[in-house]
């Protein structure tokens, strides 16, 4: 994600800002590429459930899937993103 990159901590910063954010989207990366789906990377989906029962988050969240110019895909975005769903639906569910 873009907090990721700019070198600020995303769980920091959604506590520090708990009470400004209504919504939000993620992604993931691995290192300094983004990856083809979320929890494919280095973004911890538990802590990122964690980090949003302690603040009280009601908001919605998007999935944003983005690659570098030169990325190779091994599936097709629609698969990304259905994999993406799953993954954040078991993260935020606690499976």
């Amino acid at each position: 994600n873009w907090l990721q990159r700019a070198g600020i901590d995303p769980f920091d910063f959604l506590r520090r800002y708990r009470g400004r954010i209504a919504y939000m989207h993620v992604r993931d990366q691995k290192g300094d590429r983004w990856t083809e789906a979320l929890g494919e990377g280095d973004f911890d989906l538990s802590t990122f459930r964690d980090v949003l029962e302690e603040i009280g988050f009601k908001g919605d969240i998007a999935i944003e899937l983005a690659h570098e110019r030169d990325h190779k895909f091994v599936r097709s975005m629609g698969e990304n993103f259905r994999l993406s769903y799953v993954n954040l639906e078991r993260a935020l569910m606690g499976k």
